[in-house]
Parts: C-alpha cells; structure tokens; sequence
C-alpha cells in the first residue's frame, strides 16, 4: 500500500453543523420560552402597596409609572378569579375611581387572597 504524504490531503470541508439545520427546534424553543420570559418580566415589573392611606401600584423595569389611589378617590372594587387561579388561591383586584379628572381602572393581577385583601380595602374606603 502507498503511503500518502501531507501534500496529498486535500480539506473537502472543516467546520460546525449549521444552524439552518435546527431552524424547526429554535422556533419550538422559542414558542416555549418567550411565555414564560414575558411572565418573569411582568412579575419583576410590577409592584402594588396597599397601605392604610392608600393604593400604590408601580409598573416597569426601566421606564417606571407610578399610580397612587386614595381611598377617597376609589368608588369600587371588585375580584376576578378563574377557576385556576381559584385553586391556586390567586385572582384579580380591579379598583375603579372617580374624582381624579380621569376615571382609571387599577388591574392588581395574581394576588394572593384577593377576598381578604378587596374586603380590606372595601374597609379603608368607608374609614
């Protein structure tokens, strides 16, 4: 048998598989990551304070909106609970209000007994 020297050794090709080849598995991963980076970002920018003054409700991660509700101001409050988020103990506080110039409706979303703290608040309004 012959012996082949360095010279003789061709490179048909050197390199990594490509990417186009896992376009179908980027875009799966892609479907099941982005919900949950939306949600880590929705619950790392948002931020609600419920004092004996009033309502606090904070929004973003860079740019930050701050909406603060008395109690004087607040005509209404409500709770929405799905059926999940009944069994997870979560649900929906919606404040509506008057008075301000502007009626606005606060969205408390997720919140952790959401009877307990609408019955509290409901409390602070007529104190």
């Amino acid at each position: 048998m012959k012996s082949r020297s360095k010279r003789d050794v061709r490179v048909l090709f050197e390199g990594r598989p490509s990417w186009r080849g896992y376009i179908l598995e980027f875009t799966i991963g892609l479907l099941f990551l982005v919900p949950p980076l939306l949600a880590l970002l929705d619950i790392l920018g948002e931020r609600y304070k419920i004092t004996s003054e009033e309502v606090l409700v904070e929004r973003g991660i860079l740019n930050k909106d701050r909406l603060v509700f008395p109690y004087k101001h607040i005509t209404s409050v409500q709770v929405s609970q799905t059926l999940f988020q009944r069994l997870l103990g979560i649900g929906m506080i919606i404040l509506d209000t008057k008075g301000t110039g502007w009626d606005v409706k606060a969205r408390l979303k997720h919140v952790p007994r959401p009877m307990e703290i609408a019955d509290e608040i409901r409390r602070l309004m007529r104190s």
